[in-house]
């Protein structure tokens, strides 16, 4: 079993948040990029092309950013949610016992 910083045993369920498909991160990584570069155009740092300057393009690359990093925030909400309350995701029904001191029968 892997072990965190402070050497106790990490549970299988922090591992499995962790670890997100890579078209996810991706994503989150050009979410990233867009929020980085949407600074830079927000705030005139760096010279960039003429559709990227100004608060409008700041703007919609940030919208774009958001977009891009709510795959990978959902997917972790939903896998907190299944650790969190496994009952609410259980794919069987439970088998439900009859009442064998049935008046009806």
């Amino acid at each position: 079993m892997a072990r965190n910083p402070q050497g106790a045993p990490r549970s299988p369920a922090a591992k499995s948040l962790a670890s997100l498909p890579l078209p996810v991160l991706l994503l989150e990584g050009a979410g990233a990029l867009m929020l980085v570069v949407a600074w830079i155009a927000f705030n005139d740092v760096l010279p960039l092309p003429d559709w990227l300057q100004g608060k409008t393009a700041a703007r919609l690359l940030i919208a774009a950013a958001v977009c891009c990093m709510l795959p990978a925030a959902i997917i972790m909400m939903w896998r907190t949610a299944q650790i969190i309350a496994p009952q609410l995701f259980a794919t069987s029904a439970p088998k439900k016992e009859r009442d064998k001191h049935d008046a009806d029968h």
